[in-house]
């Protein structure tokens, strides 16, 4: 197991761990059967660690609307579905854990840009 405190010893002084993880989208992009292991891997490694409350702040994946494709695949609205699904139920089994606290899905609310 990784060695936190090492990485990030300056986490030990916080009252509530928080990271950023994109499962499925950045790290095993299509992938959507690795997240729930290895979300609630590295939560269980943070909380062992630091012995803190676990927010995770950002995750999720982009679509492109109106893009349906099955099966799913990366960019379409299925594959969104699935993706969050998959944290949901990572999410379910951490909370039962009293440590896990909460999730923030990015992004919570659309924002326009030029593309």
């Amino acid at each position: 197991k990784t060695n936190y405190l090492s990485l990030f010893p300056k986490a030990q002084y916080v009252d509530i761990i928080g990271f950023n993880r994109y499962n499925g989208w950045y790290s095993n992009p299509g992938r959507t059967n690795t997240i729930v292991n290895n979300l609630i891997d590295e939560v269980q490694n943070w909380h062992r660690n630091f012995n803190k409350p676990i927010v995770i702040m950002e995750y999720g994946a982009d679509t492109m609307p109106g893009l349906h494709l099955q099966p799913s695949y990366i960019w379409s609205e299925e594959y969104q579905v699935e993706l969050f699904s998959e944290h949901f139920r990572a999410f379910d089994i951490l909370r039962k854990k009293g440590y896990f606290v909460g999730e923030m899905i990015w992004n919570f609310a659309d924002f326009k840009t030029a593309e």
